[in-house]
């Protein structure tokens, strides 16, 4: 039925919302600023995602760097190439699924195509993230190592 808003005459549609609902299979990384990391996988239908969230147009403008990880999967070595249009200092970090911190390292990048290459021929097979982080914005690629 009605609502006050609408009226009281008669059935109205008031206030709906068409989602386009995906079921996503996959693990959600929080990091504190000490550097814990805590991640959780979702259970057997993955999460779904609500669309009530908020973003801030002016967070995603900020974003200003591109990173891309290969190849991947990986054997032996893994490339990070970071794009920065400004001359800056990078933090990039190798972490397990559970976020434990095994490499990190510390680059100056500016311009396209920084290539930092990672040996992880001693890693066990399995999942890992590669995290690229500046004073400003983190972007954190998930990587599979064989």
């Amino acid at each position: 039925g009605s609502d006050a808003q609408v009226g009281s005459n008669g059935w109205y549609v008031d206030d709906i919302e068409i989602m386009d609902v995906f079921n996503y299979n996959g693990e959600a990384c929080v990091t504190a600023d000490q550097g814990n990391q805590a991640c959780a996988i979702a259970g057997e239908r993955g999460t779904i995602v609500e669309s009530n969230g908020v973003v801030n147009a002016e967070e995603l403008a900020a974003q200003t760097m591109a990173v891309s990880v290969f190849p991947n999967p990986a054997t032996d070595y893994l490339n990070v190439a970071i794009s920065a249009p400004e001359f800056q200092e990078v933090n990039i970090s190798l972490t397990t699924a559970d976020g434990k911190v095994l490499s990190t390292m510390i680059e100056n990048v500016g311009g396209d195509n920084h290539i930092v290459p990672i040996n992880v021929g001693q890693l066990a097979a399995g999942f890992y993230f590669v995290r690229v982080q500046t004073e400003k914005e983190t972007i954190v690629e998930k990587i599979i190592i064989e």
